[in-house]
């Protein structure tokens, strides 16, 4: 009872304190909102940390890199080959087709062209579009993106003509 007691007075002379001062609780306040911003730097480090790793332990098992397809016009180079599984995590399969950059992007240690991991989703219109264009292989072919976030991107494919 005693402890309970001591505990209630010193609450409301720290609440008396912090009435009269308030530019400690400005501090205070500040030093919360930095420790919740450090909390949430820490957590989205982790989870890039993680994704990097995966991509890292996929390369390290003779995986292929993955291709990023910038907004606008990428030039490719479809290659024969047959398409994989891939598990992005969370359910969400998608089938990985072999490509290079229709550019000169040379692997200075093999000095030969570098090949590419492009993911597709296999629901997607862009999926039967590439199985349709598979048999043509090698085949340079043009793929356009517009949109910029996952809700917005659209994907289209121009045939330019064989490698």
């Amino acid at each position: 009872m005693e402890i309970e007691r001591e505990a209630a007075i010193n609450e409301t002379r720290y609440a008396a304190f912090m009435d009269q001062h308030p530019a400690i609780q400005r501090e205070l306040r500040a030093v919360q909102l930095l420790k919740n911003y450090n909390q949430a730097q820490v957590s989205l480090i982790l989870r890039l940390s993680g994704q990097l790793s995966d991509k890292l332990s996929a390369q390290a098992k003779g995986q292929l890199p993955f291709l990023g397809v910038e907004v606008g016009e990428t030039q490719l180079v479809l290659l024969p080959a047959i398409p994989g599984d891939y598990d992005g995590g969370g359910g969400n399969i998608k089938k990985l087709f072999t490509v290079s950059k229709a550019v000169s992007d040379v692997d200075p240690s093999t000095n030969q062209q570098k090949r590419y991991a492009w993911p597709v989703n296999p629901r997607s219109p862009l999926y039967r579009d590439v199985l349709t264009l598979l048999p043509k292989t090698p085949l340079k072919i043009g793929v356009v993106r517009t949109g910029k976030d996952k809700t917005d991107t659209r994907y289209s494919l121009r045939e330019i003509g064989p490698a």
